[in-house]
């Protein structure tokens, strides 16, 4: 959510500011969770670029609600996962300020 609300604010120069909520403590993710935050931030980035009509998609290609990746796992054997990216989808700040 984070990642669309600084492309918007750049988008529409709105100011944005950061505001202290006291002590938070990240919690630490395994490497699947930091490749899935990783895809879903990469997402978010082409989705608004795209939305915003800075890129433009072509000849069939489209952005995945999906992750997915295969690797080789601690017992060497070959592993898949999948994920489904989807998220609600907040209305632009410009039409909520």
């Amino acid at each position: 959510m984070e990642t669309g609300i600084n492309i918007e604010s750049v988008i529409e120069n709105f100011s944005i500011a950061d505001v202290n909520l006291g002590l938070y403590d990240h919690e630490h993710h395994n490497d699947v969770a930091i490749q899935r935050m990783a895809f879903g931030i990469m997402r978010t980035y082409i989705t608004q670029l795209r939305d915003y009509g800075i890129i433009e998609l072509k000849e069939g290609a489209a952005i995945s609600d999906i992750f997915r990746a295969s690797f080789i796992d601690t017992n060497g054997e070959r592993s898949s996962m999948e994920f489904d990216l989807r998220e609600n989808k907040y209305a632009p700040l410009r039409d909520i300020l």
